[in-house]
C-alpha cells in the first residue's frame, strides 16, 4: 500500500474501531517494510487504493460500522433471527413497537444470537433510535479516499487476522428497513434510497421479499448500493435458483422463502427440508469470497415461511440455516416476548449442537 495512503489512513482513525483502544497512541505508526510492499491478499504488487468487486469490497461494513453490524458479520454470531413486522396492526403503535424492540434486546442478550427487527417505513427511524442506532447521512469511511485505499491493503489484512479481538455480542437489536430500491438521490419519488435508510439509523435492509419484488436488473444494484453505505444487505429467493442467482451478487444473508407457505403456519424447514438443504450447499458454492478475511465473514442462509415455532427453528439450523426469518409467528403471538425468548433459546441451542458435531467431526 503506498505510504502517504497509509499514513493518512492513520491519522484517520479509521483502524480504531479495529484495534481497540489502544489504536489511538499507534496513529502514525507505519506498516512494515513487507506490510507495504503486500497486497490485498499478501502479494507484492496488490492492487491497494482499489475496491474489490463482489464480496472484496465486504470488508468495507466492518470499518467505522456500529458494533452489532460487525457482529453480526463475523465468526462469533453465525446465527440472526429477523423479525418482520410488515404492516401489522399489533405495531402500529409506537409503545408496541418499542416493547418489541426490548423484548428483542433482552433475548438477544440473554442467548446471545443476533436479532434484527424490520419495522413499517414510517416507523423506521423512530425505531432505530428506540434500539439506540445513530442516524448518519455520511458515507462511511471506508468508502473515501485514503479508506478505500486502507479497505484492500495489508494493513487491514494485518489488523483482522492478527489483533482484531473477537466482538462482543451486541447491546441492542438491529434495525432493517423492509425495502430498498436500487435508486438515486433526486427525482425517485416514493422510492427508498440506500441514503435514506442510512440516515434513519437503520443498520440494514431487506431487498426483494415476495410481498415487494424487484426486477432482476435492479437487485445487483440494491445489493452494492447497501454495501456502498455499510448497510447489511438480505436478499428474498424464492426457489433454489434464485438463491444461486442471489448468492453471486455477494448479499451479507439469502433467505430462501417460498410464496406458498408464507404466512401459513406450515414451516419451510418442515413442510420443503430438501430447499433449504440444497440452497445451503447453493450459498456455500456460488458465493464469492474475498481474498484475505476470516473464513465465517461471507454469505450466510437464512430460510423462513411458516416458521412458528422453536421447533421449526431447531430443525432449520440442523438443516444447513444460519437463522430465520419470522412475522407473524412472532408478532401476532400472543406473548410475544415468550415467542421471541424461545426462539432464540432454540436458534443458539441449536447453533452450539451444530457447532460441537462440526469439531467432532474433524477431529475425527
Amino acid at each position: 500500500m503506498p505510504a502517504k495512503a497509509g499514513r493518512l489512513a492513520c491519522d484517520a482513525g479509521i483502524l480504531d474501531p479495529l484495534l481497540g483502544a489502544g489504536a489511538a497512541g499507534r496513529r502514525g505508526r507505519m506498516p512494515s517494510r513487507g506490510a507495504r510492499r503486500a497486497g490485498p491478499s499478501g502479494r507484492a504488487g496488490g492492487r491497494a487504493g482499489r475496491l474489490r468487486g463482489g464480496r472484496g469490497g465486504a470488508w468495507g461494513p466492518l470499518i467505522g460500522a456500529p458494533k452489532a453490524i460487525k457482529y453480526a458479520l463475523s465468526g462469533a454470531a453465525p446465527t440472526m433471527i429477523i423479525i418482520n413486522c410488515k404492516n401489522y396492526a399489533e405495531v402500529m403503535a409506537p409503545r408496541d413497537m418499542r416493547a418489541l424492540i426490548e423484548q428483542a434486546r433482552r433475548s438477544s442478550a440473554r442467548h446471545g444470537v443476533v436479532i434484527a427487527v424490520a419495522p413499517p417505513a414510517t416507523m423506521l427511524a423512530a425505531a432505530a433510535a428506540d434500539a439506540g442506532a445513530t442516524p448518519s447521512a455520511a458515507v462511511p469511511a471506508w468508502a473515501r479516499g485514503a479508506g478505500a485505499a486502507l479497505a484492500t491493503g495489508a494493513a487491514l489484512d494485518t489488523a483482522m487476522q492478527g489483533r482484531h479481538r473477537r466482538p462482543r455480542p451486541p447491546s441492542r437489536p438491529l434495525i432493517l428497513a423492509q425495502h430498498t430500491d436500487n435508486a438515486d438521490l433526486g427525482s425517485t419519488t416514493g422510492q427508498t434510497t440506500a441514503e435514506a435508510v442510512k440516515a434513519t439509523g437503520a443498520d440494514g435492509s431487506i431487498i426483494n421479499h415476495s410481498e415487494y419484488r424487484l426486477l432482476p436488473r435492479h437487485r445487483r444494484g440494491a445489493v452494492e448500493r447497501l454495501r456502498r453505505h455499510g448497510l447489511l444487505s438480505v436478499m428474498c429467493t424464492a426457489t433454489a435458483g434464485e438463491v444461486r442467482a442471489a448468492a453471486v451478487l455477494g448479499p451479507d444473508y439469502v433467505a430462501i422463502e417460498p410464496p406458498a407457505l408464507i404466512g401459513t403456519g406450515r414451516a419451510v424447514s418442515k413442510a420443503r427440508p430438501g430447499l433449504i438443504s440444497r440452497a445451503a450447499r447453493v450459498v456455500d458454492r456460488a458465493a464469492p469470497r474475498p481474498r484475505s478475511k476470516p473464513a465465517a465473514h461471507r454469505t450466510r442462509l437464512l430460510c423462513g415461511a411458516g416458521i412458528a415455532t422453536p421447533d421449526d427453528v431447531r430443525l432449520a439450523v440442523e438443516l444447513g440455516s444460519a437463522g430465520v426469518l419470522v412475522a407473524s409467528g412472532i408478532v401476532r403471538a400472543k406473548n410475544r416476548a415468550a415467542a421471541i425468548d424461545s426462539f432464540a433459546r432454540a436458534l443458539a441451542s441449536a447453533s452450539r449442537e451444530q457447532a460441537e458435531a462440526a469439531r467432532d467431526a474433524a477431529g475425527q
